[in-house]
């Protein structure tokens, strides 16, 4: 079998077999390559994961040398709230630390030891016990928009220059992404939005990092259209009554 470091720049998906994972195939393809552009971008990399569940999408970077540490946070509630309301409420089954900790081990492959864990609101983590510097990082935690901008505040405070946010599950939590967006125009920070596949999205603080690799710069052509489409759409509810808004809520 290849070396895992060619496995994951190759896009392999087979590193994902080992634990299962709440991504699609082709969402697993952009994380593997923004990994893959990171490793590129910087050799050695820290990387920090907000709702890490069973770990399937820490397995990648559990795998990969040159990741040098991981941070996972994740509160581990039995159930999440979810900004669509309570019809949308998730329930997390046996969700704990040493699951997932068990589950990783039982790739029989990398490093568990380099991971550590914090089970608990991004907004109670200790700063000064994280590594630094962060140079990617993966929301995928409670789908609500306050958390979300919790979660990317965090993230911000340690991110590398040239580093890389990303979130899952964009179609839900895009009022909070669009208000890190604006909020990131007023502070005059170079970076890149880029909508990948299915709803993966990426903040990228080296645009370079995107238009460097195949992958990413297709993904992101292909993709614009989408993400300009999103955005008009969410200028246009912005600016409806809220008895509209709560009309077309519902």
């Amino acid at each position: 079998m290849r070396p895992i470091t060619e496995r994951i720049d190759g896009l392999d998906l087979s590193v994902f077999d080992v634990v299962p994972s709440q991504t699609s195939d082709a969402e697993k393809r952009s994380l593997l390559a923004v990994q893959r552009a990171v490793a590129r971008r910087f050799g050695a990399y820290n990387y920090l994961e907000i709702g890490s569940h069973l770990g399937g999408s820490l397995q990648p970077h559990v795998r990969d040398p040159r990741c040098a540490h991981i941070d996972s946070i994740d509160l581990r509630p039995q159930t999440a709230p979810d900004d669509r309301g309570k019809d949308f409420v998730k329930a997390f089954k046996d969700n704990s630390t040493e699951r997932m900790l068990q589950n990783l081990r039982g790739m029989g492959e990398g490093s568990v030891e380099k991971i550590r864990t914090f089970d608990m609101d991004s907004k109670d983590v200790p700063r000064d016990q994280l590594a630094r510097p962060l140079h990617l990082a993966f929301i995928d935690g409670e789908h609500t928009r306050a958390a979300v901008l919790r979660d990317h505040a965090l993230c911000r405070s340690r991110l590398a220059e040239g580093g890389v946010i990303l979130f899952h599950d964009l179609y839900i939590v895009f009022p909070a992404l669009m208000d890190i967006v604006r909020g990131l125009g007023r502070e005059g920070v170079p970076f890149l939005p880029v909508k990948l596949e299915r709803s993966v999205f990426g903040l990228f603080f080296d645009p370079a990092m995107v238009h460097a690799d195949e992958f990413l710069a297709r993904s992101y052509r292909e993709n614009l259209p989408e993400y300009k489409r999103l955005l008009g759409r969410y200028r246009l509810k912005s600016l409806l009554p809220g008895f509209l808004k709560d009309a077309l809520r519902a």
